[in-house]
């Protein structure tokens, strides 16, 4: 027997649509036609993290220590996340060419209001992979804006750091996590990487040229199948969980998949 619930998904209500609504229709996400492959893994340092562990990952922007803001936010009480995607995005802070691919991801725009409303992309399992042109000097953290265009969809995330060796040749840094990812209705979940906490020596990722984020579904529970929201009026019911989907095309034939809005790295300096 499937269980009735109130259809009840964590959300980020960033803002309100108003007249920019119709630019929140997942239809208008663009997928990506480029990714860099032309390079060789040297070495994978893999980390294995988990949401529940805030020294590894915040994922609620209300518990950010206000020591992770920028110096002159830190004693305002009303600093959003609005203000902190804007503030710490890389086109600013890390002043990208204009030859990387995807820029629109680094804009710090991580809702649907507005000229740049519909700066994400749609990602599948494969993900992407992206050359910022630049090279990292130091970073204490990485984030990552993004949601489910869809229902929830049960995945290993990898975000990955590519810092370069040689011509061509790269050690990877995975960082590795479990995550039910929702749907949200305005914007986007809020992931902070507190790279402190989990490397022995941020120093390791001088050289950082290239991020890349990928996922693999995971299959559901009993439970998780026959779960279903429903009105209040107990009508209109659908699943909650995306079904569980094997290959690159059962994703393409299904209306599901991951929006990233945004990536950076707040606080960070960068190699001409």
């Amino acid at each position: 027997m499937k269980k009735n619930i109130l259809l009840f998904l964590p959300i980020l209500l960033l803002t309100s649509c108003g007249l920019d609504a119709q630019q929140c229709r997942d239809e208008n996400a663009e997928f990506p036609t480029y990714t860099e492959t032309n390079f060789e893994i040297l070495n994978e340092h893999n980390f294995n993290l988990s949401l529940d562990n805030t020294n590894e990952i915040i994922s609620n922007f209300a518990d950010m220590p206000k020591d992770l803001f920028p110096l002159e936010h830190q004693n305002e009480d009303s600093y959003s996340i609005l203000d902190y995607a804007n503030d710490t995005n890389l086109i600013d802070t890390a002043k990208l060419p204009a030859s990387v691919k995807y820029q629109k991801l680094f804009d710090g725009q991580v809702s649907c209001v507005g000229p740049h409303s519909n700066s994400r992309l749609g990602l599948y399992s494969s993900g992407i992979i992206i050359d910022l042109k630049r090279k990292l000097v130091q970073a204490d953290g990485v984030i990552l804006y993004m949601s489910s265009n869809n229902l929830i969809l049960k995945i290993k995330a990898t975000l990955t750091l590519y810092k370069e060796m040689g011509k061509n040749q790269y050690d990877a840094f995975n960082f590795i996590f479990d995550v039910n990812l929702a749907p949200t209705v305005l914007g986007t979940n809020f992931f902070y990487f507190n790279l402190k906490n989990i490397l022995s020596n941020t120093n390791e990722l001088q050289n950082t040229r290239m991020i890349g984020f990928g996922y693999e579904r995971l299959p559901l529970t009993e439970e998780e199948k026959n779960l279903v929201g429903c009105d209040n009026d107990g009508n209109n019911c659908r699943p909650i969980y995306m079904e569980y989907l094997k290959t690159q095309e059962e994703e393409e034939n299904k209306p599901s998949f991951v929006k990233m809005y945004d990536m950076s790295f707040p606080l960070s300096t960068w190699k001409n």
